[in-house]
């Protein structure tokens, strides 16, 4: 299942690339983003990445690291931003969902420059599109249970919620 929700990021983030316009700078997203955030205590650390041979896409990495333990990483290509996207357990407490989307909040804020209010009331939609397309899709029987749900952001990028019952994915892409 984990690899289905990958595999539904990456084609999301390939198919998003297609008609933006000029990305955030990353000096500018990782700011906003840690200003944006408040009591989370959102740093931005590189991960140590043990492997044979190259990366492959060239992307730099960032791993998110949060007070409330919330799984991230934000991709940049040189300085510009391309994508972010966190994820947190299905299960998880009331605490961390509140955190959860308190960060989702501060990305939205952060990187795309939105007010709180217009990124709060997005993320209430979608939160909601989300799990009526999970309910429904356990309803249905469907061998691969999940919602996802997408948003284009304008020229800034593509707003993306992939819930399955494991698990709740939260991605911005902005890719050049």
């Amino acid at each position: 299942m984990f690899r289905t929700i990958r595999f539904a990021a990456l084609a999301f983030a390939v198919l998003a690339s297609a008609g933006t316009a000029e990305a955030a700078s990353c000096a500018a997203a990782i700011k906003g983003v840690a200003a944006s955030a408040g009591g989370l205590k959102v740093e931005f650390v590189r991960p140590v990445i043990v492997s044979r041979g190259g990366q492959g896409d060239g992307a730099d990495v960032l791993d998110i690291v949060t007070e409330p333990k919330i799984d991230g990483q934000l991709r940049c290509r040189g300085d510009k931003f391309t994508s972010f996207n966190a994820r947190i357990p299905a299960a998880a407490s009331a605490d961390l969902r509140d955190a959860f989307f308190r960060l989702q909040q501060a990305v939205l804020v952060g990187v795309l420059q939105w007010p709180a209010a217009k990124a709060s009331r997005t993320l209430l939609g979608m939160t909601a599109e989300a799990a009526d397309y999970l309910r429904a899709s356990i309803e249905r029987g469907d061998i691969e249970v999940a919602g996802k749900v997408e948003e284009h952001a304008g020229a800034a990028g593509d707003i993306g919620l992939f819930w399955t019952r494991t698990e709740r994915e939260f991605i911005l892409v902005s890719e050049p």
